[in-house]
């Protein structure tokens, strides 16, 4: 098997159909069954278009694709790079050396175009948990996209701009607003967080966007929680609170109820939340022009193929 074939840069704008997420908890195997176990029977038409690699501590990262860890025979796939606010150290400002604390934005941004031929950045805020940077001068997601706006025009291949919206937010008229700025500072697509979590929450929240964010292109997020307590953590990761949220605490609770079934239920009660929710994607989110799947760990992967079987 040989590795997989970056798109070039000379096939932006990247808009693909379908991406997943490099999950940073999985073995080499498990993310190679992922990519063969989802052909839609063309080796030279991969289901996947592209891969999304996170901007995580180096603890918690994943291998890079495109080296022996992933591979695919004959496929080309492009390479998204997430870019997070958070890994700004805040002590000489986002352009500091690369080796400050936290590392630097304007750094990742180069080095992923132009060392990882990056067609893509998804830019966002970041898990300040994960970067263990609670500094409030940290940069805004609106200061990343300048810094990005300002790299690209430096650059003779510059990657996109992506960026992140979440429907599933309670105030989600302030969401709306923010995914306009984004749009407005250079962003060309939307990957959504999960809207299978609180389909009914989502559905609410695309009422509230306004003609630019209804047309911005959207990849639509797809979780495959492998049990109640990542479904948990997923609404933590959407900053939804179970706690004081009735919504949330019932869709749980249904997760919580599957679990008791068994093994084999259960298993078919995620994979049938992942193959609806995929199904349900283009149909449901306005601007959807794919799907971005987030297998997470192994238990995903097997999840995801699965579904993917299924449909």
């Amino acid at each position: 098997m040989s590795a997989i074939k970056h798109i070039s840069h000379a096939t932006r704008p990247l808009r693909p159909k379908r991406t997943f997420e490099v999950p940073f908890r999985a073995n080499a195997d498990n993310l190679k069954r992922l990519i063969a176990g989802a052909r839609a029977g063309d080796e030279h038409e991969p289901y996947f278009q592209a891969s999304v690699h996170t901007d995580l501590p180096e603890r918690h990262r994943a291998p890079p694709i495109g080296s022996s860890v992933v591979q695919s025979s004959g496929s080309y796939m492009a390479s998204v790079h997430a870019v997070a606010a958070c890994r700004w150290g805040g002590y000489n400002g986002f352009r500091g050396s690369a080796t400050m604390p936290g590392g630097d934005l304007e750094h990742r941004l180069n080095d992923t175009a132009t060392t990882h031929g990056a067609a893509a950045w998804l830019c966002v805020s970041g898990d300040q948990t994960l970067w263990k940077n609670p500094n409030p001068r940290r940069p805004s997601i609106e200061t990343l996209l300048e810094l990005a706006s300002e790299v690209r025009s430096g650059l003779q291949n510059p990657p996109d701009v992506w960026v992140a919206y979440n429907p599933l937010l309670h105030d989600a008229t302030t969401e709306a607003r923010r995914l306009a700025l984004k749009a407005s500072l250079g962003a060309s697509v939307a990957v959504t967080q999960p809207p299978s979590l609180l389909p009914d929450r989502a559905r609410a929240a695309y009422d509230t966007l306004d003609d630019v964010g209804l047309a911005l292109p959207k990849l639509v997020g797809i979780a495959a929680p492998n049990s109640s307590a990542r479904f948990a953590k997923w609404l933590e990761l959407c900053n939804v609170d179970v706690r004081r949220d009735d919504v949330a605490s019932k869709a749980l609770k249904a997760w919580v109820d599957a679990e008791k079934l068994g093994d084999a239920a259960f298993r078919e009660f995620r994979v049938h939340f992942v193959s609806e929710a995929m199904r349900d994607a283009l149909q449901s989110v306005p601007g959807a022009i794919g799907i971005h799947v987030m297998p997470w760990n192994d238990d995903g992967i097997e999840t995801v193929v699965a579904a993917l079987d299924d449909l």
